[in-house]
């Protein structure tokens, strides 16, 4: 064989083996951002679930505190409504945001009026609907978490390309 050859061999090999690295590392860091975005994924259905059982308690809570507590209840109920009609993540996370917000102040007012703790129905729901809170707290928790772990891995060098490359969105949080 002559050196030319030998050459030619080496070389060929050589690039072989640098488009085979590419191709596992392309391949492993497109792997880890679907595995990623799965989680997000699951994390929101999770979340999304609480925030379906909240939907459906929220007016029995309102009928149970509604005699005891001047509050506007078109404010708490517009609130569900629009976060119920959402149409994307993005819109469901801002309007469940202000949908909790209602709901604190609904809490903090309730909280201040000593009469509904003697009625066991209220109690019953109250303690239901806070169980539902605490899960939407851990749901929340549990989502933002995975989201920005998922957004950071779309920002950093060398898995940002591959992001790129297939449109792997990042994912908004749950403020």
């Amino acid at each position: 064989m002559s050196a030319g050859i030998i050459v030619g061999i080496v070389l060929g090999s050589i690039i072989l083996l640098i488009l085979l690295a590419f191709v596992i590392w392309f391949w492993a860091n497109f792997r880890t951002l679907v595995k990623m975005r799965g989680f997000v994924d699951k994390g929101f259905e999770e979340l999304n679930e609480n925030l379906k059982k909240r939907y459906e308690l929220l007016p029995k809570y309102i009928e149970a505190v509604k005699t005891s507590v001047d509050y506007d209840f078109s404010k708490i109920l517009d609130a569900r409504g629009a976060s119920m009609a959402s149409r994307n993540i993005d819109e469901q996370l801002k309007n469940d945001s202000a949908l909790s917000n209602e709901v604190v102040n609904l809490y903090q007012l309730i909280n201040e009026n000593g009469k509904l703790n003697e009625n066991v129905d209220f109690l019953d729901i109250r303690n239901e609907m806070s169980a539902i809170e605490d899960e939407i707290d851990y749901c929340r928790k549990y989502y933002n978490g995975v989201a920005k772990l998922y957004n950071a891995k779309c920002t950093v060098f060398p898995a940002n390309m591959v992001a790129k490359w297939f449109h792997l969105e990042k994912c908004s949080l749950y403020v």
